[in-house]
């Protein structure tokens, strides 16, 4: 059967699904827009709630704000991504009932139905990321606010904000980019 299935392949056909009974590549190709959908919506937001996450945390580190986002990070990553997901279903789609439990909207449908129908597992799937990208531009602007350049700047009498934004985030971005990448 491996050889056969091999065979195929060689020749690009994937196979028949046993659950479905379709092609592989059409399930494939029915699948990856919405595979995609919440992969780039997943990392917009991992990027966007680490990246200030990882600026106040290196600002004010040591402090209880600090230790406090080390510590939510430390539980999140601790638990796998489909435990998150059903803690996230039960709470806001059974209890709260903000969103739907199952189904999907396509964005052509409704860009409102959509942001809903993906919002929990877009969550889901960014809350790993999100502490991923927090941790390494926490470490990242740790370091560089104890470079030369930055003290310098300092002297010069630029503001933390400033100095945060200008001068130590660009080059401890490198890595998050190369993560988000």
């Amino acid at each position: 059967r491996w050889v056969d299935w091999l065979g195929g392949l060689v020749q690009g056909d994937l196979g028949t699904s046993y659950s479905s009974r379709q092609p592989v590549w059409d399930a494939i190709r029915e699948r990856l827009p919405v595979t995609l959908e919440l992969a780039v919506l997943a990392s917009l937001v991992a990027i966007v709630v680490a990246v200030p996450l990882a600026v106040m945390s290196a600002r004010r580190r040591g402090t209880r704000v600090d230790r406090g986002v080390v510590a939510a990070t430390s539980g999140i990553i601790s638990m796998p991504n489909f435990v998150i997901g059903l803690l996230l279903l039960y709470m806001f789609a059974f209890e709260v009932r903000i969103f739907p439990t199952v189904g999907w909207t396509a964005l052509s449908e409704g860009p409102a139905d959509n942001l809903k129908a993906a919002a929990l597992p877009v969550i889901s799937i960014a809350l790993a990321e999100i502490v991923v990208l927090y941790r390494v531009l926490r470490a990242d602007l740790i370091q560089t606010l104890q470079q030369d350049f930055v003290m310098l700047a300092r002297a010069k009498g630029a503001s933390d904000r400033r100095i945060m934004w200008k001068h130590a985030l660009r080059p401890s971005s490198l890595s998050i980019m190369t993560l988000a990448g």
